[in-house]
């Protein structure tokens, strides 16, 4: 049977660039210069698979399943397989990613209004979960550092935490919709972030200010766009969605640079690659590569 494509994520290795995609079936690993598929990783207990995070040393994958839990696979001696399956009563996970440094830390976000940061210690694990939202997150995202951690909601607010203390540092609330996905500048001091109409904002994280101001207005996209990946080198977002359009926007300044027409009616998931000039994208196991300039 033939099932949309959730999540992308691309990790650099030595000597070329992998491309790991979720689907409902699960984690899959794609090779990235003919973009097969090369094989898919054990499913365990779950199906129903949503969201990805691969760690940076890309021996850790972790996939989130409709059903509200989280596979954890390592990779040992050339072979996935599965360490934890992890789930926290009455919660389904929207959002996942492995802290920067450390591969045995993982973050993810929930119904409910619950954010939850996973410890692996050898063949055990603890998590900590607290309700940081008054509805759904959708998004999680570390800043680049690892030191904090950024969540957007159906509330309508993004919210900054101190990573080690799940303190609140800042609360962005100038979106009047649900919001539901957000990046990090390459430098940590400012968020964008996209709400389920396609309004993009970007706000500065010391003091929630507005930064998009130039025109007198935030960004709203033609069609709803509704989540987004910043370029490896910070100079981009790619805002992709409901109508299978992808806004490529500057970073900066939020100028629309280009519009590229994607494959399918929804895209739910896409990836720049590391020369930030190609960007991947994936329905219906079917991935298409693209050349932005």
């Amino acid at each position: 049977m033939a099932t949309s494509i959730y999540d992308i994520q691309i990790i650099p290795t030595t000597n070329a660039e992998v491309v790991y995609v979720s689907d409902y079936n699960g984690p899959a690993i794609v090779d990235s210069s003919t973009l097969y598929w090369l094989h898919a990783l054990p499913k365990g207990a779950s199906e129903g698979f949503y969201r990805l995070a691969v760690s940076d040393n890309g021996k850790r994958i972790a996939s989130s399943s409709f059903r509200g839990t989280v596979t954890i696979w390592y990779r040992e001696e050339n072979r996935w397989n599965i360490r934890f399956e992890i789930s926290v009563a009455g919660t389904v996970w929207y959002g996942l990613q492995f802290h920067p440094t450390d591969p045995d830390v993982l973050c993810a976000c929930g119904n409910g209004g619950i954010i939850s940061e996973i410890v692996i210690n050898g063949n055990d694990y603890k998590c900590t979960s607290w309700k940081g939202h008054s509805d759904t997150v959708n998004d999680i995202r570390f800043e680049f550092t690892g030191s904090r951690l950024a969540t957007c909601s159906n509330d309508g607010t993004v919210k900054v935490w101190c990573r080690r203390t799940q303190e609140l540092i800042t609360a962005y609330r100038g979106h009047n919709e649900e919001v539901w996905g957000l990046c990090w500048s390459r430098d940590g001091q400012s968020i964008a972030s996209i709400d389920y109409a396609g309004w993009i904002h970007c706000f500065r994280v010391d003091n929630a200010e507005l930064l998009w101001q130039q025109e007198g207005t935030a960004r709203k996209l033609d069609s709803e766009a509704r989540r987004m990946v910043m370029s490896p080198d910070g100079s981009r977002i790619a805002a992709f969605g409901e109508g299978g359009l992808i806004y490529i926007i500057r970073a900066r300044t939020g100028e629309v640079i280009n519009i590229v027409k994607g494959n399918g009616s929804y895209i739910y998931a896409a990836d720049f690659f590391y020369d930030n000039l190609h960007i991947i994208t994936g329905i219906l196991e079917i991935i298409i590569l693209y050349l932005l300039i």
